[in-house]
């Protein structure tokens, strides 16, 4: 349905454990470009990471065809079991 290209994962081992994870970071992203195109997106995110870091790293990507020119992050921590 969206334009772009996807990477999908498939299952390696059953190594590891999640058993440590008490809290984590649903993220939602809206991606604007100077052309007024605009994107939306979400994940999540491990705790500790903040809006500063993704606004960061995402600048000047082009994602699903849209340039970010203007990041917009909005996070809000979940604890695991909540």
């Amino acid at each position: 349905m969206l334009d772009g290209e996807y990477v999908g994962y498939t299952k390696q081992s059953e190594s590891g454990t999640d058993s440590g994870i008490t809290s984590y970071h649903d993220v939602r992203i809206q991606i604007a470009s100077s052309t007024g195109s605009k994107t939306y997106f979400g994940f999540l995110a491990k705790a500790g990471v903040t809006d500063v870091e993704i606004q960061t790293a995402l600048v000047g990507k082009t994602i699903n065809g849209v340039k970010a020119d203007t990041v917009f992050v909005t996070m809000r921590e979940v604890a695991v079991g909540a």
